[in-house]
């Protein structure tokens, strides 16, 4: 679809499955699921909201002919990706200057980061990783663990700012994640334990918030 101001579909009982493609020329972009959500084609916005809540739930970003291309068009907004599983195409792209790239799940389970697939755990891979545009497209700043809630429906603006909120019970860092060329800084939440059994981390900032250990070793 097309929209000149925000394109808010955020009933969380939504049945859609897939979209080839959404903009919204002078506001943001709402997408919320209750299934499996497939994405292909150019999102373009402000910012940008993807998220199922089905527990289990995946979004998919691309197919094998087709790639999502995700791109935030204000600097200093954000492309927010939340679903308990996530798949992403290498020829996808999510692209936001200066913004914030949050990915998050939506039930309390725990996010990995660069390690392997498990039941019940939502694994961010590195194609996910790869697909966050880099150099002078880089966002600011990468957020694991929890996102920025909606207000009214729609993407919060400047004026209704708030900081965002951890979903995941846990966020383990399992393998080497170098962000040197990816963002600036990255934000690490959980509403238990922020561990790295693998590792090791680059990246110029690192900041967050656990309950319990938060534990870079």
């Amino acid at each position: 679809g097309v929209s000149s101001g925000d394109f808010s579909l955020s009933n969380p009982g939504n049945q859609i499955q897939a979209s080839t493609g959404i903009t919204a020329s002078h506001g943001s972009v709402v997408l919320v699921d209750d299934s499996a959500l497939t994405l292909t084609g150019t999102y373009s916005g402000g910012s940008l909201f993807f998220q199922v809540t089905q527990p289990g739930g995946g979004l998919a970003l691309g197919t094998a002919s087709t790639p999502a291309t995700l791109a935030g068009t204000n600097g200093g907004d954000s492309i927010s990706l939340v679903a308990d599983r996530m798949t992403a195409t290498a020829a996808s792209t999510i692209t936001i200057p200066f913004g914030i790239v949050e990915l998050a799940p939506f039930s309390a389970i725990n996010e990995s980061v660069a390690g392997t697939n498990a039941t019940g755990q939502l694994l961010v891979d590195a194609t996910l990783l790869a697909d966050i545009s880099g150099g002078s497209n880089a966002p600011r700043l990468l957020t694991i663990g929890g996102y920025t809630t909606l207000l009214n429906g729609t993407v919060r603006d400047v004026p209704n700012a708030a900081p965002p909120v951890a979903s995941a019970s846990g966020v383990t860092l399992d393998g080497p994640l170098n962000l040197t060329t990816r963002t600036t800084a990255l934000n690490l939440l959980a509403n238990g334990p922020v561990t790295e059994p693998g590792g090791p981390l680059s990246v110029t900032s690192v900041f967050g918030i656990s309950r319990g250990a938060f534990s870079l070793t």
